[in-house]
């Protein structure tokens, strides 16, 4: 027997078998193709990790932003709470914004507890002249006064 015969015998993959059929022009535009594909999805790759990072830093800044327009709210006396609906697109726009709200505010409770001194004053009759009121009254008035 042929000790050659006992040697596993290679068949070549039909990729194998199909580039080796390739010219050597057909070779290079495959490997072209799969070069750019691989750029491409590189590409795609870099693009949504900058987008990903970009969506982080934006919401790290707009945090801090967030952080410090309630500490300054909370220096002036408004409710920090307020700074949730307030959009703030840098440092300057946050303090004009807080700066508007003060004012609002403090209109607004001002308006509030006027009108609530008005419902509540006290309810007082007419004065009238001594000289209209009858004779216990009079004197009663008098008296007290003295």
């Amino acid at each position: 027997m042929d000790h050659q015969s006992d040697a596993p015998v290679e068949i070549p993959a039909p990729e194998a078998a199909a580039e080796e059929n390739m010219t050597v022009e057909e070779r290079l535009s495959a490997l072209a193709q799969q070069i750019t594909r691989q750029m491409e999805k590189s590409a795609q790759e870099e693009k949504n990790r900058r987008t990903a990072l970009d969506e982080r830093e934006t919401a790290i800044a707009r945090r801090e932003m967030l952080s410090r327009a309630r500490e300054e709210m909370e220096k002036r006396g408004l409710p920090a709470a307020l700074s949730e609906c307030m959009a703030f697109a840098d440092e300057d726009a946050m303090k004009l914004g807080i700066n508007l709200l003060e004012e609002c505010f403090h209109a607004a409770v001002q308006a509030a507890v006027e009108a609530r001194l008005l419902d509540h004053a006290p309810k007082t009759t007419p004065i009238r002249p001594l000289s209209d009121l009858p004779d216990d009254e009079y004197y009663a008035a008098v008296c007290r006064t003295n």
